[in-house]
């Protein structure tokens, strides 16, 4: 649904004058209530909110955008999604190899350091683009993330081996706990840090702090069920299912979780995508240097094939954002005004191919 903060599902009116895009100072407001709301409007530009031209008579509607969609249109939903998809693969994935090879405690460990971060990397890191459909952007993402999580994944259990070998104790449950938390919130930081980094190095941050968090809860919760014993041991038709059944999805969530909100609440730029095909998406901009397009090679990837490969450049350096246009041929306007250049405030409206978005700083 149009993210605008002046229409919504149960009423039909007039947006108040100061919400009102730059060329909607006519404009009525039409609901439909299978649809989209739109806007009807003699002046307005054609293929707002549809793929076809826009007649004076004509009334803007669009189709509601899929489930998919809407969990790419948040971080921090994004993040969740991905985190409980990641763990719950992630335990179905150890519990049939489990089964399958009857696994020692290390190689049970050994297995879950592996399989989670392959998982998390591929679902957290390109959640957004897959909920985009950009699938090429999504594959090249979550190929490096895998990389990335792993490696750190596997650093980090080289530090927590030597964390819980010396200070692991079954006979203090309370020591035993921390023990195990600050193992698994350690292998998940530096999990998290890597795969971030494939991102943007502020989501390395962000991935660390999420990481050791949901880590960190999980190691508790394993040493919780497994009764404060050694973790992940005994035979494999002993082992309790409720002992990573439970903790690693719970852990993964809250890792994609904090990794998502994190980002969501230090955002220091982003765009909202007012029409078009990605409508109601917003998107971080991490870089000082942003480029726009269709193309799975750039920072924001629009979803528009009126959209050039490498369309424009969201420039953040300055005192405010400015709209760098690189492809000449494609349609750019800001304010329904071609441009090959400006700069923009957040009531700006800026059409790239057909789709409408404002760019937002603080």
């Amino acid at each position: 649904m149009n993210q605008s903060n002046w229409w919504n599902d149960d009423a039909v009116a007039s947006p108040p004058a100061a919400n009102r895009a730059p060329w909607a100072d006519d404009a009525t407001i039409v609901k439909s209530s299978n649809q989209r709301v739109g806007v009807a409007h003699a002046g307005l530009p054609p293929g707002f909110g549809s793929r076809d031209a826009v007649g004076p008579a004509e009334v803007a509607v669009g189709e509601r955008p899929g489930w998919l969609a809407r969990t790419g249109s948040n971080a921090g939903v994004t993040g969740m999604v991905a985190g409980l998809l990641a763990g719950a693969l992630g335990v179905g994935i150890f519990l049939a190899v489990d089964r399958s090879f009857s696994l020692t405690r290390d190689h049970r460990i050994l297995v879950l350091c592996i399989s989670v971060p392959i998982l998390v990397g591929l679902f957290v890191a390109s959640w957004a683009e897959v909920a985009n459909r950009s699938w090429a952007a999504a594959a090249r993402r979550g190929l490096f993330a895998i990389a990335a999580g792993v490696g750190g994944s596997l650093l980090g259990l080289l530090g927590a081996t030597a964390i819980y070998e010396t200070f692991f104790d079954k006979e203090n449950s309370v020591l035993g706990a921390v023990v195990l938390a600050a193992a698994f919130g350690l292998i998940a930081a530096l999990s998290g840090a890597a795969i971030g980094f494939t991102m943007s190095p502020r989501q390395a941050l962000l991935g660390a702090l999420g990481g050791f968090a949901g880590g960190g809860v999980g190691g508790l919760l394993i040493a919780v069920l497994s009764g404060h014993e050694v973790p992940l041991s005994g035979h494999v038709e002993q082992l309790p299912i409720i002992e990573v059944a439970l903790p690693i999805p719970i852990a993964t969530l809250l890792i994609g979780g904090s990794i998502g909100l994190l980002s969501q609440v230090t955002r220091s730029a982003w765009i909202t995508i007012q029409e078009g095909p990605m409508a109601g998406r917003e998107i971080i901009l991490d870089k000082p240097k942003n480029t726009i397009g269709s193309a799975s090679g750039c920072d924001v990837v629009l979803r528009d094939p009126d959209v050039g490969r490498k369309h424009a450049v969201i420039n953040l350096t300055g005192p405010q954002p400015s709209l760098v246009v690189i492809d000449k041929q494609a349609r750019s306007q800001v304010n329904r005004t071609d441009v090959a250049g400006a700069e923009l405030s957040p009531h700006d409206l800026v059409l790239l191919g057909n789709t409408y978005f404002r760019v937002f700083v603080r």
